[in-house]
């Protein structure tokens, strides 16, 4: 039977992922592991060298029971010019429903952040260096079932997202929906898989960060606790 999300939504407060938790990892290649045919995929929006584009890029994952709060996003990425900084304009993130083992064409909630911590040197990657990029989100809650996180790295430099050392799930898949999209040297339109546009099957490299939504009956407890404290109180 399909699995169906229970819930999307996003919540008006900026995750500091102060007290979040590894939700989901799928660990980036090291730059010794060149990968086949990139050890990476562009995912630039913006006019990037002449080209109008939208490339976006989509990994899976599964949540579990009772759902997850998101508030971190933690990737591996390597500006083509090989600058030492984050995107001008920030990450465009943006979560998916599964639609057959792809992202569905419509996003259950998309946000742009530009509250980006870049860490030092992760190794050298076509020549460039790379960099873990962490990014804090505005909360979004998930019931049960699989998902897809895109990113996109606004800018006018070609941005490239690091590949996963291994494939989970389904494989990782991109499109560009600009203008220049289903063009030459560029990616289909409609979301496609990336052993499809070339070379091995991958994935991306992504830590999801975050909470558990506490369990029902936990969260019944607790406001029963609450309830004979505030009695016993009284009573004093």
């Amino acid at each position: 039977m399909k699995r169906v999300a229970i819930a999307a939504l996003t919540v008006a407060a900026l995750g500091t992922g102060a007290n979040a938790i590894d939700l989901w990892v799928q660990a980036p290649i090291g730059p010794t592991q060149s990968g086949s045919p990139v050890p990476a995929w562009s995912i630039s929006k913006g006019n990037v060298s002449g080209l109008d584009l939208v490339r976006e890029g989509a990994n899976d994952f599964v949540v579990g029971g009772p759902g997850w709060n998101i508030n971190q996003l933690v990737m591996r990425g390597v500006f083509f010019d090989g600058a030492d900084r984050n995107p001008t304009g920030g990450f465009e993130v943006s979560f998916y429903a599964n639609n057959g083992g792809a992202p569905a064409n419509t996003a259950l909630s998309t946000q742009v952040s530009t509250a980006i911590t870049r860490s030092g040197s992760q190794g050298n990657y076509v020549g460039r260096n790379a960099y873990d990029f962490t990014i804090d989100l505005t909360t979004v809650s998930l019931g049960p079932g699989t998902y897809w996180v895109s990113l996109m790295a606004l800018d006018t430099t070609n941005f490239f997202w690091v590949v996963a050392q291994n494939v989970v799930g389904n494989e990782a898949h991109l499109r560009d929906t600009g203008p220049e999209g289903g063009g030459t040297n560029s990616y289909p339109t409609a979301w496609t898989k990336v052993s499809d546009i070339g070379g091995d099957p991958q994935d991306f490299g992504i830590t999801i960060r975050g909470e558990v939504v506490p369990e029902p009956a936990t969260l019944a407890a607790v406001g029963l606790g609450l309830a004979a404290l505030a009695a016993r109180r009284r009573r004093k």
